[in-house]
């Protein structure tokens, strides 16, 4: 289990690498997913601008459930978005190659692309998500923060 692990910091690393010698590019792409992400929020408080409840529902409300939604799909992007590559690479024949490998065809597979823009939705998500539980005055335990990253850590694992 420790070589898999470090053979995964290993690929992705090698993926950060990649994406950081196009520096404009990162950073357009970070800007680009903030952008997004900011405007979705815009349209949800544009809605909420025209009344104070839908259904029962508030603006932070909305809010802290639209960052439990962003957070998960960033992590997801960055740590294995390469299993959407697994059709692709079946079809041109390419997961052959991977089979033959003497490492994990799974391992190989997520970590085939890693999104370096995930950075983006998990910036804003937790940005988003701090302003709600402030807006919201919640008074959590310290259980039920721990709750809250189990609950986005087992989102990232049924997205991926």
């Amino acid at each position: 289990m420790v070589r898999i692990v470090k053979i995964y910091i290993k690929l992705q690393s090698l993926h950060l690498r990649a994406h950081l010698e196009y520096e404009a590019d990162f950073w357009i792409g970070i800007c680009g997913i903030v952008l997004k992400h900011s405007m979705s929020f815009v349209f949800i408080w544009t809605l909420f601008s025209l009344t104070t409840h839908v259904q029962g529902w508030s603006l932070w409300e909305m809010a802290f459930l639209y960052a439990l939604y962003i957070i998960p799909l960033g992590l997801v992007e960055l740590f294995y978005d390469g299993q959407w590559q697994l059709p692709q690479l079946i079809n041109l024949g390419e997961f052959d190659r991977l089979l033959l490998r003497p490492i994990s065809p799974m391992l190989q597979v997520i970590t085939q692309i890693s999104s370096i823009h995930g950075i983006g939705s998990v910036l804003i998500g937790i940005v988003i998500l701090l302003r709600a539980i402030q807006a919201l005055d919640l008074s959590w335990s310290l259980w039920q923060y721990g709750f809250l990253i189990v609950t986005l850590l087992n989102s990232v694992l049924l997205i991926g």
